[in-house]
């Protein structure tokens, strides 16, 4: 498969790169649009993004989320004396070089460290503005990227599937639930995942996930009435164990899903940075 890809949509240029180990892959996207770039994809894919980066004009970065593939060439934009703005509460965080469990490490390199901005509440080029909007079910600082002047939203993390059977210990399904519902709020047609690409027909494919994640919460919400524990609903529902989570030493697992829909907390609510 082509590790590299890249095109145009509407004026958005989009740019793809994917990252592998053993028989593992994930698509990494990045969007720029106007002079604004929204996220940077991880330092492991540096080798085949920041040579097509370099030729692009780029005069600001937008960054959803604090996680290593989409911060990981941030330090090298900053250094070029390019302004990255994130949400202000992971200023912290990017000051300081990623510490990351093996399989991230493996799968997306280290993030350096570097000083960003903070987002405002919104940004304006010469013809477009971008509107942060808070979405942190995927991760407390989570923002997606709304573009009143064209219909489009660039989403990070918040959509990736319609039907996970798993998440990460920093994501919060109720809190996902009520992202995709404050989004759907909004007037727009074509959303720009982080994972999966360009999705056109973004508002279904929104509402999709959140009625799949609402029917999993009344069902999940139903078995512990009737007495069963975490445990024992997650076999039920989530039955067979995907690779990731072993290979994640179950920082990925179906069961976090579970216990966030009873508690409404992430199983690991705001991590603090590893220095």
């Amino acid at each position: 498969m082509n590790r590299f890809k890249a095109g145009e949509h509407e004026g958005v240029t989009w740019v793809r790169g994917i990252a592998g180990w053993s028989n593992f892959s994930i698509k990494v996207f990045l969007y720029l649009v106007d002079g604004v770039l929204i996220d940077t994809g991880p330092v492991k894919l540096s080798g085949i993004l920041v040579p097509f980066l370099e030729q692009q004009k780029i005069e600001t970065v937008l960054l959803t989320h604090y996680h290593e593939d989409h911060s990981g060439n941030a330090p090298y934009l900053a250094g070029r004396e390019i302004p990255v703005y994130i949400n202000a509460i992971s200023l912290e965080r990017c000051r300081v070089k990623t510490r990351l469990p093996w399989y991230r490490k493996v799968f997306w390199g280290n993030r350096e460290a570097f000083s960003p901005y903070p987002l405002d509440e919104k940004l304006t080029t010469d013809s477009l503005t971008f509107k942060p909007v808070s979405t942190p079910g995927h991760v407390f600082d989570h923002r997606s990227f709304y573009l009143p002047d064209k219909g489009f939203f660039f989403t990070g993390d918040l959509f990736v599937t319609t039907h996970p059977q798993m998440v990460l210990n920093t994501e919060s399904t109720p809190r996902m639930i009520e992202d995709l519902k404050t989004v759907l709020r909004y007037d727009f047609s074509t959303v720009f995942c982080g994972h999966a690409g360009i999705i056109h027909r973004g508002r279904e494919v929104l509402q999709k996930k959140l009625d799949y994640l609402e029917d999993i919460q009344g069902k999940v919400l139903h078995l512990h009435n009737r007495g069963l524990s975490v445990s024992q609903i997650t076999r039920k529902l989530f039955p067979g164990r995907l690779h990731l989570e072993y290979l994640s030493c179950r920082e990925w697992s179906a069961e976090h899903m579970v216990r966030s829909l009873l508690t409404g907390k992430a199983t690991a609510e705001n991590p603090r940075p590893r220095t």
